[in-house]
């Protein structure tokens, strides 16, 4: 609890200084877009997208506290040689099955940025389940998503969202350096019962679950993809600022 703490309020130094240069001496680059971070040994280490000018050239100030700058010179995430890690979470509903190549496209696309990419797959119904872990090649990643069936009745999007922000909480920062991702692939309509009474209160408690987690771990950067028309409220939690959020058939070029 205390590292999440010193986190968040690292970052919103961190937010407060991109957003106000006139509080450092050097003015900072415009149009910097914070991405993700991490924290190993007890320094909280922040990725940044800049403008489309040459990011070797540029140079920015973090506000690391209250006391101390710091001033660093940017560099891609292969070059840090800090790994990246994405966990696929896929709506495993009958309804998403015409949607298997379109899914084998975007994980294909990730898998070419060549930073060293690890990538876990996961599907879900009424809950979670890993198919998955830690691959790096893309046969295994081609493996692991023809390996699901999908033939699940529930849909519960934000819940299980839920279930594996903490499933990545927990487990992924044993080693530290490594910007994690959370993608949610699904049709966007979330279904739990045909009881309007037990529908809403599960909707609501899976709703709760989200927004609890998504507060417990904002290091993790949440990206969405549907293939179809997205519950309102369900798009309203996931679709965070930080990550990247598409719809329609062009899953390649979300991946």
């Amino acid at each position: 609890m205390k590292r999440r703490i010193i986190s968040l309020i690292a970052m919103v130094l961190l937010l407060s200084q991109l957003a106000c240069p006139a509080l450092a001496e050097d003015a900072l680059v415009p149009e910097v877009k914070i991405c993700s971070s991490y924290w190993e040994d007890g320094v909280l280490h922040t990725y940044a997208q800049f403008s489309q000018e040459d990011p070797t050239s540029l140079e920015t100030t973090l506000l690391v506290s209250n006391a101390m700058m710091q001033q660093v010179h940017p560099e891609t995430l292969q070059d840090a040689g800090a790994s990246i890690h994405y966990m696929l979470l896929i709506d495993a509903s009958s309804s998403m099955a015409s949607f298997r190549t379109r899914i084998t496209y975007l994980a294909r696309e990730l898998m070419k940025t060549q930073q060293n990419v690890h990538i876990s797959v996961a599907q879900f119904g009424s809950g979670v389940s890993l198919v998955a872990a830690d691959l790096t090649q893309w046969e295994e990643v081609r493996a692991a998503l023809n390996s699901i069936s999908y033939n699940k009745e529930v849909s519960n999007i934000t819940g299980c969202a839920a279930e594996a922000l903490e499933m990545l909480g927990k487990e992924g920062y044993a080693d530290g350096g490594e910007m994690t991702n959370l993608v949610v692939i699904t049709d966007g309509e979330a279904w739990y019962s045909d009881d309007t009474q037990t529908e809403q209160q599960m909707e609501l408690q899976a709703n709760t679950y989200a927004k609890r987690m998504i507060a417990a771990y904002p290091e993790i950067v949440i990206h969405t993809f549907s293939f179809g028309q997205w519950n309102t409220e369900a798009q309203e939690i996931l679709q965070d600022h930080r990550g990247l959020h598409g719809a329609g058939n062009n899953a390649a070029t979300m991946g």
